[in-house]
Protein backbone atom coordinates (compact mmCIF):
# COMPACT_ATOMS: atom_id res chain seq x y z
CA UNK A 1 0.00 0.00 0.00
CA UNK A 2 1.42 3.63 -1.09
CA UNK A 3 -0.21 6.17 1.78
CA UNK A 4 0.05 9.55 0.40
CA UNK A 5 1.13 12.32 2.31
CA UNK A 6 -1.97 13.90 4.98
CA UNK A 7 -2.96 16.83 3.85
CA UNK A 8 -2.35 20.48 5.64
CA UNK A 9 -5.41 21.47 7.76
CA UNK A 10 -6.06 24.70 4.89
CA UNK A 11 -6.52 21.48 2.22
CA UNK A 12 -9.40 20.07 4.26
CA UNK A 13 -12.84 20.22 4.42
CA UNK A 14 -13.64 22.73 7.31
CA UNK A 15 -16.61 23.69 8.99
CA UNK A 16 -17.43 25.58 12.13
CA UNK A 17 -20.22 27.50 13.76
CA UNK A 18 -21.53 29.40 17.14
CA UNK A 19 -24.30 30.30 18.37
CA UNK A 20 -25.45 32.14 21.56
CA UNK A 21 -27.75 29.31 23.08
CA UNK A 22 -30.34 31.17 24.78
CA UNK A 23 -31.23 32.85 21.66
CA UNK A 24 -29.65 30.83 18.73
CA UNK A 25 -27.95 34.27 17.83
CA UNK A 26 -25.00 33.59 15.66
CA UNK A 27 -21.68 34.61 16.78
CA UNK A 28 -19.43 32.81 14.53
CA UNK A 29 -19.28 31.06 11.34
CA UNK A 30 -16.60 29.43 9.34
CA UNK A 31 -17.89 27.07 6.53
CA UNK A 32 -20.72 26.33 8.48
CA UNK A 33 -23.29 25.57 5.70
CA UNK A 34 -21.18 23.26 4.04
CA UNK A 35 -22.52 19.41 4.48
CA UNK A 36 -20.03 17.10 6.03
CA UNK A 37 -20.06 13.67 6.76
CA UNK A 38 -21.14 13.82 10.32
CA UNK A 39 -20.15 10.46 11.88
CA UNK A 40 -21.20 9.84 15.67
CA UNK A 41 -22.24 13.46 15.80
CA UNK A 42 -25.01 12.32 14.05
CA UNK A 43 -26.19 11.08 17.72
CA UNK A 44 -26.96 14.33 18.71
CA UNK A 45 -30.27 14.33 16.07
CA UNK A 46 -31.19 10.36 17.34
CA UNK A 47 -31.17 11.28 21.08
CA UNK A 48 -32.93 14.78 20.61
CA UNK A 49 -35.65 13.65 18.66
CA UNK A 50 -36.16 10.35 20.47
CA UNK A 51 -36.03 12.63 23.97
CA UNK A 52 -38.87 14.75 22.26
CA UNK A 53 -40.98 12.54 20.78
CA UNK A 54 -40.99 9.37 23.02
CA UNK A 55 -40.09 11.37 26.14
CA UNK A 56 -37.65 11.20 29.15
CA UNK A 57 -39.33 8.48 30.87
CA UNK A 58 -40.43 6.30 27.91
CA UNK A 59 -39.21 2.73 28.88
CA UNK A 60 -38.29 -0.24 26.04
CA UNK A 61 -40.75 -3.08 26.94
CA UNK A 62 -40.27 -7.15 26.25
CA UNK A 63 -43.55 -9.69 26.28
CA UNK A 64 -43.52 -13.24 27.44
CA UNK A 65 -46.82 -14.85 26.68
CA UNK A 66 -48.25 -17.97 25.83
CA UNK A 67 -50.50 -19.29 23.28
CA UNK A 68 -52.46 -21.66 25.64
CA UNK A 69 -53.57 -22.11 28.78
CA UNK A 70 -51.20 -22.55 31.97
CA UNK A 71 -52.10 -26.14 33.81
CA UNK A 72 -49.68 -27.07 37.03
CA UNK A 73 -47.38 -24.29 35.34
CA UNK A 74 -46.95 -25.93 32.12
CA UNK A 75 -48.31 -24.16 28.89
CA UNK A 76 -49.97 -26.56 26.76
CA UNK A 77 -48.41 -24.49 24.17
CA UNK A 78 -45.88 -22.22 23.12
CA UNK A 79 -43.78 -19.78 24.62
CA UNK A 80 -43.76 -16.50 22.53
CA UNK A 81 -40.70 -13.85 23.31
CA UNK A 82 -42.43 -10.59 21.30
CA UNK A 83 -39.66 -7.57 21.27
CA UNK A 84 -40.27 -4.06 20.94
CA UNK A 85 -36.70 -3.11 20.30
CA UNK A 86 -35.18 -3.18 24.32
CA UNK A 87 -31.38 -2.86 23.35
CA UNK A 88 -30.41 -3.51 27.63
CA UNK A 89 -31.01 -7.23 27.91
CA UNK A 90 -27.58 -9.01 28.22
CA UNK A 91 -26.34 -12.65 29.74
CA UNK A 92 -25.20 -12.71 33.18
CA UNK A 93 -21.73 -14.16 31.85
CA UNK A 94 -21.28 -11.20 29.10
CA UNK A 95 -22.01 -8.81 31.85
CA UNK A 96 -19.00 -10.29 34.35
CA UNK A 97 -16.79 -10.58 31.34
CA UNK A 98 -17.33 -7.01 30.14
CA UNK A 99 -17.07 -5.59 33.65
CA UNK A 100 -13.64 -7.19 34.23
CA UNK A 101 -11.85 -6.32 31.05
CA UNK A 102 -10.34 -3.07 30.95
CA UNK A 103 -8.54 -3.42 27.44
CA UNK A 104 -8.34 -1.07 24.88
CA UNK A 105 -10.63 -2.43 22.54
CA UNK A 106 -13.81 -2.59 25.56
CA UNK A 107 -16.54 -2.10 23.14
CA UNK A 108 -18.51 0.93 24.51
CA UNK A 109 -17.28 0.63 28.02
CA UNK A 110 -19.91 -2.30 28.80
CA UNK A 111 -21.51 -2.80 30.95
CA UNK A 112 -23.41 0.18 31.14
CA UNK A 113 -24.95 -0.27 34.64
CA UNK A 114 -28.59 -0.30 33.50
CA UNK A 115 -28.18 -3.75 31.70
CA UNK A 116 -31.50 -6.62 32.25
CA UNK A 117 -30.10 -9.91 32.49
CA UNK A 118 -31.59 -12.79 31.05
CA UNK A 119 -31.36 -14.84 33.79
CA UNK A 120 -33.38 -12.15 35.77
CA UNK A 121 -36.21 -12.72 33.26
CA UNK A 122 -35.98 -16.42 33.66
CA UNK A 123 -36.12 -16.23 37.32
CA UNK A 124 -39.34 -14.31 37.28
CA UNK A 125 -40.73 -16.81 35.22
CA UNK A 126 -40.37 -19.54 37.87
CA UNK A 127 -41.28 -17.17 40.55
CA UNK A 128 -44.81 -16.52 38.36
CA UNK A 129 -45.06 -20.33 38.35
CA UNK A 130 -43.69 -21.52 34.92
CA UNK A 131 -42.79 -25.12 35.20
CA UNK A 132 -42.94 -26.05 31.54
CA UNK A 133 -43.13 -25.58 27.46
CA UNK A 134 -45.10 -28.45 25.69
CA UNK A 135 -44.16 -25.88 22.56
CA UNK A 136 -41.78 -24.47 20.53
CA UNK A 137 -39.21 -20.85 22.02
CA UNK A 138 -40.99 -18.70 19.18
CA UNK A 139 -39.22 -15.54 18.67
CA UNK A 140 -42.11 -12.88 17.35
CA UNK A 141 -39.34 -9.43 15.90
CA UNK A 142 -41.62 -8.03 13.91
CA UNK A 143 -41.76 -4.82 15.24
CA UNK A 144 -39.14 -4.06 13.73
CA UNK A 145 -38.55 -4.78 9.64
CA UNK A 146 -36.50 -7.08 8.77
CA UNK A 147 -33.49 -5.10 7.39
CA UNK A 148 -30.69 -5.72 10.02
CA UNK A 149 -27.83 -3.57 8.71
CA UNK A 150 -27.88 0.09 7.18
CA UNK A 151 -27.37 1.88 4.24
CA UNK A 152 -23.91 2.96 3.28
CA UNK A 153 -22.22 0.99 6.03
CA UNK A 154 -19.09 -0.54 4.96
CA UNK A 155 -19.27 -4.07 4.48
CA UNK A 156 -16.14 -5.02 6.82
CA UNK A 157 -18.79 -3.06 9.70
CA UNK A 158 -20.97 -6.04 9.60
CA UNK A 159 -18.84 -8.81 11.54
CA UNK A 160 -17.11 -5.89 14.46
CA UNK A 161 -19.24 -4.61 17.72
CA UNK A 162 -19.79 -0.88 16.30
CA UNK A 163 -21.80 -2.55 13.11
CA UNK A 164 -24.10 -5.04 15.16
CA UNK A 165 -27.69 -5.06 13.69
CA UNK A 166 -30.55 -3.96 14.63
CA UNK A 167 -33.18 -6.73 16.16
CA UNK A 168 -36.73 -6.12 17.89
CA UNK A 169 -35.93 -9.04 20.02
CA UNK A 170 -31.85 -8.70 20.63
CA UNK A 171 -29.13 -9.78 23.74
CA UNK A 172 -25.68 -8.12 24.38
CA UNK A 173 -26.08 -5.49 21.81
CA UNK A 174 -25.65 -8.42 19.40
CA UNK A 175 -22.04 -9.59 20.13
CA UNK A 176 -20.24 -12.09 21.33
CA UNK A 177 -16.83 -12.14 23.43
CA UNK A 178 -14.29 -14.15 21.92
CA UNK A 179 -11.27 -14.71 24.17
CA UNK A 180 -7.65 -16.19 23.43
CA UNK A 181 -5.10 -17.47 25.34
CA UNK A 182 -2.06 -18.91 24.44
CA UNK A 183 -1.38 -22.76 24.92
CA UNK A 184 2.09 -23.52 26.96
CA UNK A 185 3.92 -25.12 24.01
CA UNK A 186 4.21 -23.68 20.94
CA UNK A 187 3.01 -25.06 17.72
CA UNK A 188 0.01 -26.30 19.40
CA UNK A 189 -3.65 -24.50 19.27
CA UNK A 190 -4.27 -21.70 21.79
CA UNK A 191 -7.10 -21.83 24.12
CA UNK A 192 -10.12 -20.48 22.11
CA UNK A 193 -13.38 -19.39 23.63
CA UNK A 194 -16.41 -17.23 23.10
CA UNK A 195 -18.72 -15.75 25.88
CA UNK A 196 -21.85 -16.70 25.86
CA UNK A 197 -22.14 -20.47 24.81
CA UNK A 198 -24.20 -20.30 22.29
CA UNK A 199 -24.87 -23.66 20.21
CA UNK A 200 -26.27 -21.44 17.67
CA UNK A 201 -22.36 -19.96 16.88
CA UNK A 202 -20.25 -21.81 15.04
CA UNK A 203 -16.79 -21.19 16.31
CA UNK A 204 -13.58 -22.65 14.50
CA UNK A 205 -9.81 -22.31 15.76
CA UNK A 206 -7.19 -21.98 13.02
CA UNK A 207 -4.69 -20.64 15.42
CA UNK A 208 -1.60 -21.56 16.98
CA UNK A 209 0.84 -20.58 19.83
CA UNK A 210 3.94 -18.79 18.59
CA UNK A 211 7.11 -18.42 19.87
CA UNK A 212 8.23 -15.88 22.85
CA UNK A 213 8.95 -12.57 21.23
CA UNK A 214 7.03 -13.30 18.46
CA UNK A 215 4.18 -10.81 17.22
CA UNK A 216 0.42 -11.74 17.87
CA UNK A 217 -1.20 -11.78 14.15
CA UNK A 218 -4.40 -13.48 15.87
CA UNK A 219 -7.10 -12.33 12.47
CA UNK A 220 -10.54 -12.53 13.38
CA UNK A 221 -14.11 -13.40 10.82
CA UNK A 222 -17.12 -14.14 10.72
CA UNK A 223 -18.60 -15.41 7.38
CA UNK A 224 -21.16 -12.52 6.09
CA UNK A 225 -24.55 -13.50 6.58
CA UNK A 226 -23.78 -16.27 9.18
CA UNK A 227 -22.95 -17.11 12.78
CA UNK A 228 -19.79 -18.64 11.86
CA UNK A 229 -16.42 -16.81 13.41
CA UNK A 230 -13.09 -18.03 12.62
CA UNK A 231 -9.88 -17.36 14.64
CA UNK A 232 -6.78 -17.53 12.74
CA UNK A 233 -3.24 -16.24 13.05
CA UNK A 234 -0.21 -16.50 16.25
CA UNK A 235 -0.27 -15.70 19.89
CA UNK A 236 3.02 -16.18 21.27
CA UNK A 237 3.23 -17.88 24.38
CA UNK A 238 2.94 -15.92 27.77
CA UNK A 239 0.86 -13.72 25.91
CA UNK A 240 -1.72 -11.95 27.95
CA UNK A 241 -5.57 -12.73 26.84
CA UNK A 242 -6.77 -11.17 23.81
CA UNK A 243 -10.46 -10.27 23.92
CA UNK A 244 -12.43 -9.84 20.64
CA UNK A 245 -16.33 -8.36 20.49
CA UNK A 246 -18.06 -9.25 17.04
CA UNK A 247 -21.60 -9.70 15.82
CA UNK A 248 -24.07 -12.10 15.56
CA UNK A 249 -25.82 -12.43 12.33
CA UNK A 250 -29.68 -13.24 13.39
CA UNK A 251 -30.41 -11.48 17.01
CA UNK A 252 -33.65 -12.73 17.76
CA UNK A 253 -32.61 -16.60 17.39
CA UNK A 254 -29.26 -15.67 19.71
CA UNK A 255 -32.07 -14.85 22.34
CA UNK A 256 -34.05 -17.29 21.72
CA UNK A 257 -31.43 -19.96 22.29
CA UNK A 258 -29.76 -18.55 25.14
CA UNK A 259 -33.41 -18.18 26.49
CA UNK A 260 -33.95 -21.88 26.01
CA UNK A 261 -30.33 -22.85 27.84
CA UNK A 262 -31.11 -20.62 30.49
CA UNK A 263 -34.95 -22.29 30.99
CA UNK A 264 -33.34 -25.76 30.84
CA UNK A 265 -30.68 -24.30 34.09
CA UNK A 266 -33.54 -23.08 35.91
CA UNK A 267 -35.45 -26.58 35.75
CA UNK A 268 -38.16 -25.17 33.32
CA UNK A 269 -38.66 -27.93 30.50
CA UNK A 270 -39.04 -26.72 27.02
CA UNK A 271 -40.50 -29.54 24.58
CA UNK A 272 -39.86 -28.09 21.73
CA UNK A 273 -37.00 -25.63 19.41
CA UNK A 274 -36.17 -21.73 18.91
CA UNK A 275 -38.23 -21.14 15.95
CA UNK A 276 -39.38 -17.32 14.37
CA UNK A 277 -42.46 -16.44 13.65
CA UNK A 278 -44.90 -13.19 13.58
CA UNK A 279 -47.92 -13.91 16.51
CA UNK A 280 -51.45 -12.82 16.31
CA UNK A 281 -54.29 -13.10 17.65
CA UNK A 282 -55.13 -13.24 21.86
CA UNK A 283 -51.82 -14.62 23.69
CA UNK A 284 -51.76 -14.94 27.43
CA UNK A 285 -49.71 -12.46 29.16
CA UNK A 286 -47.02 -13.90 31.60
CA UNK A 287 -44.37 -11.12 32.02
CA UNK A 288 -43.85 -8.28 30.60
CA UNK A 289 -40.21 -6.71 31.40
CA UNK A 290 -39.43 -2.96 30.80
CA UNK A 291 -36.07 -1.16 30.76
CA UNK A 292 -34.67 1.59 32.35
CA UNK A 293 -36.33 5.37 31.38
CA UNK A 294 -35.36 6.55 27.78
CA UNK A 295 -33.37 9.00 29.81
CA UNK A 296 -30.76 7.09 31.34
CA UNK A 297 -29.82 4.87 27.87
CA UNK A 298 -29.46 8.61 26.03
CA UNK A 299 -26.74 8.87 28.63
CA UNK A 300 -24.61 6.36 27.85
CA UNK A 301 -25.84 6.30 23.89
CA UNK A 302 -24.13 9.76 24.06
CA UNK A 303 -21.50 9.39 26.63
CA UNK A 304 -20.08 5.81 25.32
CA UNK A 305 -21.16 6.89 21.67
CA UNK A 306 -23.08 3.41 21.14
CA UNK A 307 -24.51 2.76 17.95
CA UNK A 308 -26.29 0.14 18.94
CA UNK A 309 -28.39 1.71 21.09
CA UNK A 310 -28.55 4.79 18.67
CA UNK A 311 -30.14 2.43 15.37
CA UNK A 312 -32.31 0.68 18.10
CA UNK A 313 -33.97 4.00 19.21
CA UNK A 314 -34.28 5.09 15.88
CA UNK A 315 -36.52 2.21 14.63
CA UNK A 316 -38.07 2.81 17.71
CA UNK A 317 -39.17 6.09 17.04
CA UNK A 318 -41.16 4.79 13.60
CA UNK A 319 -42.41 2.27 15.41
CA UNK A 320 -44.31 4.08 18.28
CA UNK A 321 -44.80 7.31 16.58
CA UNK A 322 -45.63 6.13 12.82
CA UNK A 323 -46.51 2.22 13.26
CA UNK A 324 -43.30 1.64 11.09
CA UNK A 325 -40.39 0.26 12.97
CA UNK A 326 -37.98 1.04 10.47
CA UNK A 327 -35.51 2.98 9.53
CA UNK A 328 -37.39 4.95 6.99
CA UNK A 329 -39.93 4.92 9.29
CA UNK A 330 -37.97 6.29 12.22
CA UNK A 331 -36.27 8.82 10.16
CA UNK A 332 -39.34 10.12 8.97
CA UNK A 333 -40.25 11.32 12.44
CA UNK A 334 -36.84 12.49 12.75
CA UNK A 335 -37.21 14.66 9.63
CA UNK A 336 -40.14 16.16 11.25
CA UNK A 337 -38.98 17.14 14.59
CA UNK A 338 -36.12 18.81 13.07
CA UNK A 339 -38.63 20.63 10.42
CA UNK A 340 -40.64 21.56 14.41
CA UNK A 341 -37.38 22.73 15.80
CA UNK A 342 -36.82 25.05 12.51
CA UNK A 343 -33.15 23.66 12.05
CA UNK A 344 -34.27 21.84 8.79
CA UNK A 345 -31.61 22.46 5.83
CA UNK A 346 -30.39 20.68 3.07
CA UNK A 347 -29.14 17.95 4.32
CA UNK A 348 -29.24 13.79 4.33
CA UNK A 349 -29.53 11.23 7.25
CA UNK A 350 -29.23 7.44 6.34
CA UNK A 351 -29.42 5.95 10.08
CA UNK A 352 -29.34 7.04 13.91
CA UNK A 353 -25.42 6.42 15.02
CA UNK A 354 -23.68 7.91 12.09
CA UNK A 355 -21.89 4.65 10.64
CA UNK A 356 -23.68 5.01 7.25
CA UNK A 357 -21.31 7.09 5.06
CA UNK A 358 -24.71 8.31 3.67
CA UNK A 359 -25.44 11.31 5.92
CA UNK A 360 -24.49 14.67 5.64
CA UNK A 361 -25.21 17.72 7.69
CA UNK A 362 -23.85 21.21 8.26
CA UNK A 363 -22.69 22.61 11.36
CA UNK A 364 -25.38 25.60 11.20
CA UNK A 365 -28.01 22.39 11.56
CA UNK A 366 -26.06 20.98 14.60
CA UNK A 367 -25.39 24.18 16.18
CA UNK A 368 -29.06 25.23 16.17
CA UNK A 369 -30.55 21.82 17.19
CA UNK A 370 -28.17 22.15 19.75
CA UNK A 371 -29.71 25.67 21.10
CA UNK A 372 -33.21 24.29 20.57
CA UNK A 373 -32.36 21.55 23.08
CA UNK A 374 -30.64 23.92 25.61
CA UNK A 375 -33.03 22.96 27.99
CA UNK A 376 -33.08 19.52 27.48
CA UNK A 377 -31.56 18.43 30.88
CA UNK A 378 -31.14 14.79 29.85
CA UNK A 379 -30.02 15.38 26.68
CA UNK A 380 -27.27 17.88 27.67
CA UNK A 381 -26.62 15.49 30.79
CA UNK A 382 -25.78 13.04 28.44
CA UNK A 383 -22.82 14.99 26.40
CA UNK A 384 -19.43 13.86 27.43
CA UNK A 385 -17.63 16.76 29.31
CA UNK A 386 -14.10 17.17 28.58
CA UNK A 387 -11.59 16.27 30.94
CA UNK A 388 -14.16 14.33 32.86
CA UNK A 389 -16.15 11.45 32.56
CA UNK A 390 -13.73 9.20 34.11
CA UNK A 391 -13.33 5.52 32.56
CA UNK A 392 -16.35 6.06 29.85
CA UNK A 393 -16.75 9.40 28.27
CA UNK A 394 -15.20 10.29 25.09
CA UNK A 395 -13.63 13.48 26.08
CA UNK A 396 -12.13 11.90 29.12
CA UNK A 397 -8.73 13.00 27.85
CA UNK A 398 -8.89 16.44 25.92
CA UNK A 399 -8.48 19.71 26.77
CA UNK A 400 -7.24 19.04 30.49
CA UNK A 401 -5.87 22.09 32.67
CA UNK A 402 -7.05 24.33 30.20
CA UNK A 403 -10.15 26.61 30.37
CA UNK A 404 -12.74 24.19 28.84
CA UNK A 405 -11.96 21.25 31.34
CA UNK A 406 -15.22 20.45 33.43
CA UNK A 407 -16.74 22.85 30.97
CA UNK A 408 -17.04 22.18 27.45
CA UNK A 409 -19.78 19.48 26.70
CA UNK A 410 -19.61 18.04 23.80
CA UNK A 411 -20.12 14.83 21.20
CA UNK A 412 -17.60 13.95 19.29
CA UNK A 413 -17.45 11.85 16.13
CA UNK A 414 -14.73 9.73 13.89
CA UNK A 415 -14.73 7.61 10.64
CA UNK A 416 -12.05 7.12 8.53
CA UNK A 417 -10.96 10.59 7.36
CA UNK A 418 -13.20 11.95 9.44
CA UNK A 419 -13.59 14.49 12.74
CA UNK A 420 -16.42 16.04 14.60
CA UNK A 421 -16.89 18.00 17.83
CA UNK A 422 -20.75 19.65 18.28
CA UNK A 423 -21.97 20.91 22.31
CA UNK A 424 -22.23 23.51 24.44
CA UNK A 425 -18.98 25.53 26.70
CA UNK A 426 -19.70 28.50 28.59
CA UNK A 427 -17.42 31.76 27.43
CA UNK A 428 -15.02 33.44 30.02
CA UNK A 429 -18.47 35.86 31.18
CA UNK A 430 -20.63 32.68 31.50
CA UNK A 431 -22.76 33.15 28.49
CA UNK A 432 -23.31 29.58 26.87
CA UNK A 433 -23.00 29.20 22.98
CA UNK A 434 -23.57 26.30 21.56
CA UNK A 435 -20.90 24.85 18.61
CA UNK A 436 -19.89 22.94 16.07
CA UNK A 437 -16.97 21.92 14.44
CA UNK A 438 -16.44 19.40 11.70
CA UNK A 439 -13.23 18.19 9.34
CA UNK A 440 -13.79 15.59 6.79
CA UNK A 441 -11.46 14.40 3.99
CA UNK A 442 -8.80 13.64 6.27
CA UNK A 443 -5.90 11.23 5.32
CA UNK A 444 -4.08 9.23 8.14
CA UNK A 445 -4.99 9.36 11.97
CA UNK A 446 -7.09 12.29 13.63
CA UNK A 447 -4.96 13.86 16.01
CA UNK A 448 -4.01 16.80 14.01
CA UNK A 449 -7.61 17.47 13.50
CA UNK A 450 -9.09 16.60 17.07
CA UNK A 451 -6.21 19.10 18.18
CA UNK A 452 -7.71 21.87 16.21
CA UNK A 453 -11.50 21.19 17.55
CA UNK A 454 -9.39 20.98 21.33
CA UNK A 455 -7.59 24.57 20.36
CA UNK A 456 -11.35 26.10 19.59
CA UNK A 457 -13.11 24.49 22.28
CA UNK A 458 -10.07 26.48 24.50
CA UNK A 459 -10.34 30.20 22.79
CA UNK A 460 -13.94 29.78 23.36
CA UNK A 461 -14.08 29.10 27.03
CA UNK A 462 -11.13 31.46 27.31
CA UNK A 463 -12.70 34.26 25.79
CA UNK A 464 -15.66 36.99 26.92
CA UNK A 465 -18.85 36.72 24.10
CA UNK A 466 -17.86 40.14 22.52
CA UNK A 467 -14.14 39.04 21.92
CA UNK A 468 -15.34 35.52 20.52
CA UNK A 469 -15.62 36.60 16.56
CA UNK A 470 -11.96 37.73 16.70
CA UNK A 471 -10.58 35.44 18.89
CA UNK A 472 -11.45 32.13 16.38
CA UNK A 473 -10.96 33.74 13.50
CA UNK A 474 -7.24 34.63 14.46
CA UNK A 475 -6.98 30.90 15.67
CA UNK A 476 -8.40 29.17 13.39
CA UNK A 477 -6.26 31.85 10.64
CA UNK A 478 -3.18 30.71 12.69
CA UNK A 479 -4.18 27.15 12.23
CA UNK A 480 -5.25 27.09 8.89
CA UNK A 481 -3.26 29.52 6.85
CA UNK A 482 -4.50 30.62 3.63
CA UNK A 483 -2.99 28.65 1.09
CA UNK A 484 -1.23 30.37 -2.00
CA UNK A 485 -2.81 32.64 -4.41
CA UNK A 486 -5.78 31.69 -1.96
Amino acid sequence: MIEAKAPSLSEIHVGVHVRLASSSKCIFDYGGSKLFLPASNLKLITSACGLTVLGPRFRFSTDFLTTGRLRGGITDGDLVIRGCGDPTIVDRASLILWASYKGPDKAYNLPHGIELTLESIVGRLRRLGLRGVNGDIVIDDSYFESKRLGDGWAVDDEKWFYGAPTGAVSLNENIVTVTVRPSRKVGSQPIVGIIPECRLLNLTNRAMTGKPGTKNTLKFNRVSGKDEITVSGSLPVKHKRVVQFMTVHDPGLYLGEMLLTNLHRCGIRVAGSVVRKRTRGTLNLVLRTRSKPLENLVYWLNKTSDNFYAEQLVKTIGAVKARDGSWNGGLNVVKKFLKQKDVAASYRIADGSGLSRYNLVTPRMLAKLLCAMRNSVSFVDSLPVAGRDKGYGTLEHRMRRTKACGNLKAKTGSLEGVSTMSGYVETLDRKCVAFSIMTNSTVGDLTREKRFQDELGTVMASSALRDLPGALDHKIRMLIPPQDGG
